[in-house]
């Protein structure tokens, strides 16, 4: 056989499993959107890590192994933990779960293991014709959905939406009358309003109370009640302010049995006066109509577990400029950095409050990824003074790195502690003197002689991907004689520089600070 004819029958047997698993509820046939990306992948995979029980719950095993089959893909990496989280999910179910066995057969033929693929579309095939088929074919729907839901989105809630309706139609179940009413909920949030998708707002929020005042009905405990008219409060808030014009106040007493904002919350804290996700969500609801409320929910909430959502809306509702920026470090710290809305908003505090901006998305991820190797810093600076103080704290407490400040004296004393760090930041003053400025130069002859290349990376908040600058020698001398004959020059908000130093390399920051 022809080299050419192997190619087209294997494209064939691709096509023919695609055809045979297009009606199956397959949750790796769904590709990731344009701005689901890496990031977003693994923001979502620490999210479902640390959640309690995630891998004694089917939903979640699968939905797992949809982050991490994509993560893979975007890494180019083999398939290894994706397969596992199936294996896990597999087990869970005896092999009863048709998403799990779908999964299992994509992936199989993805990597090329066309005899396990084929025996999992026997499996599947052989429970089409249980009585029971009809029953899996929801539970599976349901499960699309609550990916989808987990997703976010506009077009995914919508999704989400259609898939929890149709699995309600063959079975009753909370747990999708929840995730339904979660799904409407989250369509109403104000981030929607950028997408421009066009839906009837009255019907959203009717399906989803309705469906939440069932699930409450039917949940087994009081936490999961206390949950369902948390959510009622959130829907009903989001209605107020995001939907205004579609609902009126009459509207809003129907759907919700004449229960108000307050009165919703009040039931959910009555029900749930320990869960800390609940009281967390109740002050969201309520944070536009009652700060100190809000304030005090959120506060009940860190008590009983320190969390992402109630430091970060402290932090919001504090005024103290500090304080704010300990509460959203702290938001950082617990979602694992995970959270960009998170970032970004203590990126721009942090801006404001230390008077530089070296928080620019280049900077924060490769300073976070280079400090989760080695957590040493050196930071040389010209003489001792508050913005140093900050640049510390920044580099300390945000990335929890263990940093060493150092006042150049002479150009020899700093030598011996640069060879023993990992990372290098240098303040550089608005005015250099003559010992500082034969440092720095000295800093870049050191990588020179070491026979290796220096080269400097630009990067300010309108460039994605940092510019190369080679020779970077040179340009550091033209720009520090600008410096020292006062010539007005505007700097980039940092410079950042690979320099390769006895064999380790060396990360050199510039921070350009005006006086």
């Amino acid at each position: 056989m022809m080299l050419t004819d192997f190619h087209k029958m294997a494209r064939s047997i691709d096509q023919s499993f695609q055809r045979r698993i297009s009606d199956v509820p397959c949750m790796l046939k769904v590709k990731p959107s344009a701005n689901e990306d890496e990031n977003f992948l693994k923001s979502k995979l620490e999210k479902v890590l640390q959640e309690d029980g995630f891998d004694q719950d089917i939903r979640r095993l699968n939905y797992l192994t949809w982050i991490q089959f994509n993560l893979e893909k975007h890494r180019g990496q083999q398939h290894r933990e994706s397969l596992q989280w199936n294996e896990q999910a597999m087990k869970l179910s005896s092999g009863n779960d048709l998403v799990s066995l779908a999964n299992r057969a994509f992936l199989s033929n993805y990597i090329g293991n066309k005899y396990e693929s084929e025996r999992c579309l026997r499996e599947i095939n052989i429970r089409r014709g249980s009585p029971d088929f009809l029953l899996l074919l929801a539970d599976a729907k349901a499960q699309q959905a609550y990916g989808h839901s987990r997703n976010g989105g506009p077009k995914n809630q919508n999704l989400a939406i259609d898939l929890y309706i149709q699995a309600l139609s063959v079975k009753k179940d909370y747990r999708w009358n929840y995730g339904l009413g979660l799904a409407c909920m989250r369509s109403m949030h104000f981030h929607m309003k950028k997408y421009r998708f066009k839906f009837n707002r009255k019907e959203r929020v009717q399906i989803g109370a309705a469906a939440l005042f069932e699930a409450i009905r039917d949940a087994p405990d009081n936490d999961l009640r206390g949950q369902g008219y948390m959510n009622l409060a959130l829907l009903q808030s989001y209605s107020r302010r995001f939907a205004a014009n579609d609902l009126t106040d009459r509207d809003c007493r129907i759907l919700f049995n004449n229960l108000s904002v307050k009165e919703l919350i009040d039931k959910a804290v009555e029900l749930g006066p320990n869960d800390y996700k609940v009281l967390a969500d109740c002050g969201r609801a309520i944070a536009d109509d009652d700060k100190e409320e809000a304030k005090r929910l959120f506060m009940r909430s860190n008590a009983i577990q320190r969390n992402t959502k109630a430091c970060y809306q402290l932090g919001f509702l504090s005024s103290d400029v500090n304080q704010r920026l300990a509460l959203w470090l702290d938001a950082l710290k617990l979602s694992h950095y995970g959270d960009f809305s998170i970032v970004n908003d203590f990126r721009k505090l942090l801006s404001k409050w230390s008077g530089i901006n070296p928080f620019s998305k280049y900077f924060h991820e490769h300073l976070h990824q280079v400090g989760t190797a080695r957590k040493d810093v050196l930071i040389l600076a010209q003489d001792q003074n508050d913005q140093v103080d900050k640049v510390y704290q920044i580099l300390t407490a945000c990335f929890e790195l263990t940093a060493t400040k150092v006042v150049i004296q002479n150009s020899q004393s700093w030598k011996t502690e640069v060879i023993n760090h990992h990372i290098v930041i240098i303040i550089l003053p608005s005015v250099l003197n003559r010992v500082f400025l034969d440092a720095i130069v000295s800093l870049v002859g050191l990588a020179q002689t070491e026979g290796q290349q220096a080269k400097a990376l630009f990067t300010d908040s309108s460039t994605k991907v940092p510019a190369t600058l080679d020779p970077f020698k040179q340009l550091m001398l033209d720009d520090v004689l600008k410096y020292l004959g006062n010539v007005p020059i505007k700097f980039e908000a940092f410079r950042g520089v690979n320099l390769q130093c006895q064999n380790s390399l060396l990360k050199l920051f510039i921070f350009l600070i005006e006086e």
